[in-house]
């Protein structure tokens, strides 16, 4: 029978494999989305500016919860969430279910490993 650590384990290498793929994933639509803040181009609008802040903290929450699984899980939950919501329109869940699971397993495994 599995022990409570190794299924957390498990769990944990599951979201870490999942998140920095989504990380990658959704990093590299960021970088082409910086070409709106290129020398010489009009300054994007301010909504702009905090969708793609949105869309930052969401890749570094990803790759942060290797090491703060709480606190960066919740972070990439949260601003997975709102940018979604702001952006994709009828594409929202397909997105939000590539994101959130990861964040929502490295959150779980913070817990469980904070009650040990």
């Amino acid at each position: 029978m599995a022990t409570h650590g190794s299924i957390v384990r498990v769990i944990r290498w599951s979201a870490r494999i999942w998140g920095t793929g989504a990380a990658l994933f959704w990093g590299a639509f960021f970088v082409e989305h910086l070409a709106w803040f290129s020398v010489g181009s009009p300054t994007p609008p301010l909504h702009v500016w905090l969708q793609q802040g949105l869309h930052a903290a969401m890749i570094v929450g990803l790759l942060a919860a290797w090491q703060y699984e709480r606190v960066a899980g919740a972070v990439a939950l949260l601003a997975s969430i709102v940018f979604f919501a702001s952006v994709a329109g009828p594409r929202f869940w397909p997105f939000v279910a590539t994101t959130v699971p990861p964040a929502l397993a490295f959150i779980y495994c913070g817990i469980r490993s904070a009650a040990r």
